[in-house]
């Protein structure tokens, strides 16, 4: 029984490969040297979309971050900027 594999370019591959490295995590400025392009500007250009929820991910990093040099841990409710 043969394979029923779709038509792949390499165009398509290469996109592939950039999405699996910027969702796995891989720093922007490398995947953007493994793509080739000029500089990371250009991937993120091409590719930010790929990435929803870095803002808030960098925002709850930062309040882990605060709270423990603080001494409030990690267990407390998240801050969510207002204060009444």
């Amino acid at each position: 029984m043969a394979a029923k594999i779709s038509h792949v370019t390499f165009h398509g591959l290469r996109h592939t490969h950039i999405t699996h490295l910027l969702r796995s995590g891989v720093p922007v400025h490398v995947v953007s040297e493994r793509a080739g392009h000029a500089n990371p500007t250009v991937t993120l250009n091409i590719y930010a979309h790929l990435l929803p929820g870095q803002q808030e991910h960098a925002a709850n990093v930062f309040d882990v971050i605060l709270r423990l040099a603080l001494g409030f841990g990690t267990n407390s409710v998240p801050f969510t900027g207002r204060t009444d």
